[in-house]
């Protein structure tokens, strides 16, 4: 407020003095003025030396060009002016924390009047520029070891001469043990989290972050910080029990040694580093065989020794050893000593059964066939002793070379006594259908020691048999057959597998899976196979099922093979015609003049002989005047056709058979329709007469949609054929499955300018000419790989025994 009432003032006497001098010069020339009334300038501390910081502007009532500038001491020292453009230009790095504002000067002139002067404020504002600085360092604290958590041990102090959020300061643990240690962020006040150890650690370097808040320097956001390190001495108390040094305390001592010679020293300290208290020993449960010195902890031999007396600890003697402080706290340890004799070699090396003191030399085992390398035999709890020591009690164990092929035995080499363990070697060896069981022998021999002494065991392993064997087909494909429409529990073939194992293990049950197996029947432990609906099976629908027979034992394991049973045609179906035959016959001046014998066709889809078909005529010709050919169904004339002869009929309705050869032979009939035209010739006119009948076109002779033209008019052609028919009446079908177009088997039936094949399974297309993609739609569960096949595809697992075939497209 103060400097704003000042800016105030400076501009009224600015321009009380402007407007004086005008009144007083009239017309003379006028000196500039400040445009910019520059009373009081913010400028932020970090502004970099050589930033502009403001131009100066001001007008001249004469346009006299005018040049700006700075005086005086500190102003020219800060700062620079552009004598044309007046831009200021800082000169001095700036720091608020040593000078918060100056007064400057500034001129301009314009070279005839006195310079013109203004005076205003610059005020520098703060950056965060300064870090926090520790005061009163080094930091240095003793704190007792177990005093309580929480307790308050020291206070840091940092200050920062930075203003605002800038100038405020945070304290962090940066480094040390934080389990044990904490610092209050507003505070400094360090605490304890939980209680420290003088034994565990004497003395703790912390250090400690200061943070201020954060604020601009340089365009940026900035925090400044500084470090300091805290040292924590843990003063030392009377807490701690004595501290053995040398452990352990064990050794070896000859059996024949003199009483009252020195075994081994027991050293030990008070347990407090600070505090140094001295030791007296004592012994707890020994028998009496040692005694120690109270004061130098030496432990003597104060009677005979008797290895034998101590044969079930190994030879071992041991017992406690008491430190307790000399102190008004009288704290103790204790502390186990061992001592060793060592004997002469006269025991030799023995087996036992598990904890038992009898000596055993037969053993058994059982494992199942296959076990894995590596496993050791289950139920089989061996030990061995050899109660002598060190190389007395040193031997080996081996197993003999039969039993070596399939196991080993560990350990190799034993000291005094060990667990045996026999592990298996050679799984493959272990297989149930070729062994059952087998012996062998470990041997345990003595391998430093001068006497070599050695013992056997003989182990009997019998092996268990497991489920390691899938079954197994004798081939990789099986065909079968059986007659179309056979009744249900016709028997169609039996397939068995074979499996290894035994028990439930060698136990094999049958399914049969893929499209259509529900149409068989398969007895589950005897693999006969049977019709299961005969009254579906029809060869001419489906001639072959492609099924998987799976087999698998008792324990799971499961193999397939592909089952291809083939459909055997029976004489079930009956010759078919599928059409009426119209036959014109044209006989002018009693000569047959238009004439082709007619071909009728039937169709009996059953295969061999059963579809073979033999014509005849049965009916209408009692004047003996036509013939079929029994093979190809041609119909021919047996005698040209003389119209007197006709006594006028000019149609006959002939009855054509077409009987299969099966047997019994099915057969069918279809009626033929002759009709004669009769043209003679009239002499006087020399035209054509048309006697049988003038009005074939009224009549409609043509067939099968064909175009009629009188017959007198064109007497060679009666009629204009649609495609897919011949003949003068349009009365023959051509026979588009003349050409055999069906591929692969396929069976032609003929159509009107057209053919239909009917394909065997597998196969596709007009012609039968594509092998079906069975593949195509992914039909695979589980992500297995789907192999195509001509009229199958087959299913292929991560597991070789797990493979599927399929006929219809599902696994």
């Amino acid at each position: 407020m103060q400097q704003t009432q000042n800016a105030m003032l400076w501009r009224q006497a600015f321009v009380v003095g402007v407007i004086s001098s005008l009144v007083g010069t009239g017309e003379a020339n006028q000196p500039p003025i400040f445009t910019q009334g520059m009373d009081y300038l913010q400028i932020p501390e970090d502004t970099a030396v050589g930033s502009s910081v403001y131009t100066l502007s001001a007008t001249d009532a004469d346009s006299d060009p005018l040049t700006f500038g700075v005086t005086g001491q500190v102003s020219m020292r800060l700062f620079s002016v552009n004598p044309s453009t007046g831009v200021v230009i800082l000169q001095t790095p700036l720091d608020r924390e040593q000078t918060d504002e100056y007064q400057i000067t500034v001129t301009v002139s314009d070279g005839t009047n006195p310079q013109v002067q203004q005076t205003p404020t610059i005020f520098i504002t703060d950056a965060n520029d300064n870090s926090p600085l520790f005061q009163g360092i080094p930091y240095q604290v003793d704190v007792n070891e177990n005093d309580i958590q929480q307790t308050s041990i020291f206070r840091v102090t940092a200050t920062d001469a930075d203003q605002g959020i800038g100038g405020t300061v945070s304290y962090f643990l940066e480094a040390g043990d934080e389990t044990k240690f904490e610092v209050d962020r507003p505070t400094g006040v360090v605490s304890l989290k939980e209680e420290l150890d003088y034994e565990v650690s004497s003395v703790y370097q912390l250090r400690i972050r200061a943070q201020d808040g954060g604020g601009s320097l340089g365009g940026s956001t900035v925090f400044q910080s500084s470090t300091t390190v805290l040292i924590v001495n843990v003063v030392d108390e009377d807490d701690e029990p004595p501290l053995f040094l040398g452990q352990p305390f064990s050794t070896q001592v000859n059996e024949d040694t003199p009483v009252d010679t020195a075994i081994i020293t027991i050293n030990a300290r008070d347990g407090d580093y600070g505090i140094n208290m001295p030791i007296i020993y004592s012994t707890e449960g020994d028998d009496g065989t040692f005694s120690i010195d109270s004061i130098t902890g030496v432990i003597r031999l104060a009677k005979s020794l008797d290895r034998e007396s101590k044969r079930d600890e190994g030879g071992v003697y041991s017992f406690d050893v008491q430190a307790r402080e000399n102190s008004s706290y009288s704290r103790s340890a204790n502390k186990s000593v061992h001592i060793t004799v060592v004997d002469v070699n006269d025991q030799i090396p023995t087996f036992y059964n598990g904890t038992g003191n009898s000596p055993q030399n037969y053993f058994t085992a059982t494992i199942p066939e296959g076990t894995s390398a590596g496993i050791p035999l289950g139920g089989l709890d061996m030990r061995v002793e050899d109660n002598d020591e060190g190389d007395n009690g040193r031997f080996t164990l081996t197993i003999d070379p039969e039993g070596s092929l399939y196991f080993e035995v560990v350990p190799s080499t034993v000291y005094g006594q060990a667990a045996v363990n026999i592990r298996v070697k050679n799984s493959r060896l272990l297989d149930y259908e070729t062994l059952q069981s087998v012996h062998f022998e470990v041997i345990a021999r003595e391998d430093v020691a001068a006497e070599h002494f050695s013992s056997n065991a003989t182990v009997l392993v019998t092996l268990e048999d497991t489920n390691d064997n899938s079954p197994v087909f004798n081939q990789s494909k099986y065909d079968l057959s059986v007659a179309e429409n056979s009744p249900d529990g016709t028997s169609v073939g039996t397939i068995m597998a074979t499996d290894l194992d035994s028990g439930e293990f060698g136990e094999i049950t049958y399914s049969l899976q893929g499209s259509g197996s529900d149409k068989f029947a398969v007895n589950k432990l005897t693999g006969v196979i049977t019709v299961a609906k005969g009254d579906e099976l029809d060869r001419e629908t489906i001639p072959f099922y492609f099924l998987t027979l799976l087999a698998k034992d008792g324990g799971g394991r499961a193999s397939n093979v592909q089952l291809q049973i083939t459909l055997l045609d029976v004489n079930d179906e009956t010759p078919k015609f599928y059409r009426s035959y119209h036959w014109n016959i044209v006989v002018r001046d009693n000569t047959v003049e238009t004439f082709q014998p007619l071909q009728i066709l039937a169709v009996d889809i059953d295969e061999g002989t059963n579809g073979n078909i033999k014509y005849l005529i049965v009916g209408g010709n009692e004047r003996g005047g036509f013939t079929i050919n029994e093979d190809s169904g041609v119909m021919n004339l047996t005698q040209p056709l003389d119209y007197e002869a006709l006594d006028g009929q000019d149609e006959f309705h002939l009855v054509a058979q077409a009987m299969d050869e099966g047997q019994p032979p099915l057969y069918s009939a279809t009626t033929v329709v002759v009709v004669v035209q009769v043209i003679m010739t009239d002499n006087e006119n020399n035209n054509y007469v048309c006697l049988s009948d003038t009005g074939q076109c009224l009549q409609n002779t043509c067939q099968n949609s064909g175009n009629c033209s009188s017959c007198c008019t064109f007497v060679h052609n009666f009629c204009t054929c649609p495609a897919g028919y011949t003949g003068n009446f349009c009365e023959i079908d051509v026979n588009e499955c003349a050409s055999r177009p069906c591929q692969n088997g396929g069976a032609c039936f003929d159509g009107i300018n057209s053919y239909h094949c009917h394909c065997m399974h597998g196969y596709t297309g007009q012609s039968c000419e594509s092998d079906m993609d069975w593949c195509a739609t992914n039909p695979c569960p589980f992500d297995w790989i789907c192999q195509d096949e001509i009229t199958y595809f087959t299913c292929h697992g991560k597991d070789t025994l797990t493979t599927y075939l399929s006929q219809f497209g599902q696994c």
